[in-house]
């Protein structure tokens, strides 16, 4: 019987594109978690973002992001506030609950960590303006869709 909300494996030439465009971004992804000070692990960089993207998000909001226990995402949010990364503030509506915001120094690292990365893929697909001009409108596309399911 299958399962709600799966979907079929992408197979063929298909697989193999997602394949190489996935390797690509992890790739440059950990090259720039890598050249940070303090170093990101993949974790603290996926809730970076998540922060970043979502806006200001109570911890179990994160964890069900993240796909991890609550109990761990506590001690992960506890480490990037210790470094400075994360913001907790009440909620304004309501004072018993906490949300997490980017601080400055967040934002600054995740926005310089996107652009080393983003310089990264950039050099690549230079070598065959094609493939830009290919992927652009359906990575956008796929970014649409993407947010739209989060």
């Amino acid at each position: 019987m299958p399962q709600v909300g799966r979907r079929r494996p992408v197979a063929g030439p298909d697989a193999d594109s997602v394949d190489v465009l996935a390797d690509l971004v992890m790739e440059y992804t950990d090259r720039a978690r890598e050249a940070t000070s303090p170093r990101l692990s993949h974790l603290q960089f996926q809730a970076l973002t998540a922060i970043d993207r979502h806006g200001a998000l109570n911890l179990g909001r994160l964890a069900e992001l993240l796909f991890t226990a609550m109990s761990s995402t506590s001690r992960l949010c506890d480490r990037l506030e210790a470094t400075g990364l994360i913001e907790r503030h009440p909620r304004e509506d309501n004072r018993r609950e906490v949300v997490l915001s980017l601080s400055g120094d967040g934002r600054r690292l995740l926005a310089g960590l996107r652009a080393h990365r983003r310089e990264g893929i950039a050099r690549v697909l230079a070598d065959d303006g094609q493939i830009g001009l290919t992927m652009r409108p359906a990575l956008r596309s796929a970014d649409g869709r993407q947010r739209r399911l989060a």
